[in-house]
């Protein structure tokens, strides 16, 4: 029998259908590693997808014979990809996002240390108010928004409870900034009308720090490999407004950039509004040569 700790690492991806999740599930099935993925969805034909709604009992995932059958295929390893990610949603229903961003993910998250799994929780950079550029691990959390205080909140929580637990598997806490993929509806419409010749608006006082969605699952699973229990920026090298990110977007897609329209955001307008939203390094991302993505870098890969 192959050693445990030579085998490689079976992967767990709760929120397996959602834009990260998926893009993880296909990734590491593309490697050959053994994946399970949850979908909160109706349970469908696929024997590695199970139904789990994070909303409901966290105990209900551990009653699929599936799992225990996926801890015996190699060391665990879970991304906590499931979550309520619209501000307006959370701000809308703090108490309903709140039960699946912060209560039940700390639960699951504690269910899954202490049957050895180890973790990553995908954070974001919404658990900064903006107003430091380049924030690293040593920077205090300061968010301003429901959802970023949820956040910030599940990440205490996850690093005292992961302190508090004897030999404990890893814990990975990784803040993202704004993932852009050519199927987000936005980004969509936009190639959709600029190839079709059609202007298209994008605000001028909205600002982003893109990072693609194939530099996100690559820098993920790096640090999932890796095995450091730390804190994790995946980031964008800077800011820039959307107006100016769909003015490069046109410049890649060959079409007249003179198409994309400045305008400014109504007040009624949902969304994170941070003068500083790029990421500083932090000292486990330094240990792991994890570099930001250039915007340019950015386009090229949701164009691909």
């Amino acid at each position: 029998m192959t050693p445990p700790e030579s085998r490689p690492p079976a992967f767990l991806i709760i929120g397996g259908d959602g834009l990260i999740g998926d893009a993880l599930v296909r990734k590491i099935r593309a490697e050959s590693c053994t994946v399970l993925a949850t979908s909160r969805r109706p349970a469908t034909n696929d024997p590695d997808t199970l139904q789990f709604n994070l909303a409901g009992n966290t105990k209900d995932l551990f009653l699929d014979a599936r799992i225990p059958a996926l801890q015996k295929c190699g060391p665990l390893i879970t991304f906590l990809a499931a979550a309520v990610t619209k501000i307006a949603e959370c701000a809308r229903d703090p108490q309903g996002s709140r039960l699946i961003n912060v209560t039940n993910t700390i639960t699951l998250a504690r269910e899954l240390l202490t049957s050895g799994s180890a973790v990553i929780f995908l954070s974001s950079n919404a658990v900064f108010s903006g107003n430091v550029p380049y924030p690293t691990d040593l920077t205090l959390p300061d968010p301003v928004t429901d959802y970023g205080r949820q956040k910030a909140e599940v990440e205490k929580a996850l690093l005292a409870m992961h302190a508090s637990i004897p030999e404990a598997p890893p814990l990975m806490i990784v803040r993202l900034t704004k993932v852009v993929a050519r199927t987000s509806p936005l980004i969509g419409s936009w190639i959709e009308n600029l190839q079709a010749g059609l202007p298209i608006d994008a605000f001028r006082d909205r600002r982003l720090s893109p990072i693609s969605l194939r530099h996100t699952v690559d820098s993920l699973l790096k640090i999932a490999k890796s095995g450091k229990s730390g804190i994790y920026h995946v980031t964008g090298s800077c800011d820039l407004s959307y107006y100016d990110f769909a003015r490069l977007l046109a410049e890649f897609l060959g079409v007249d950039a003179d198409l994309v329209k400045p305008v400014a955001a109504d007040a009624n307008v949902s969304g994170l509004v941070q003068k500083n939203g790029a990421l500083g390094q932090t000292r486990a991302g330094s240990a792991l040569s994890l570099m930001p993505e250039e915007p340019a870098a950015a386009v090229t890969s949701l164009l691909s």
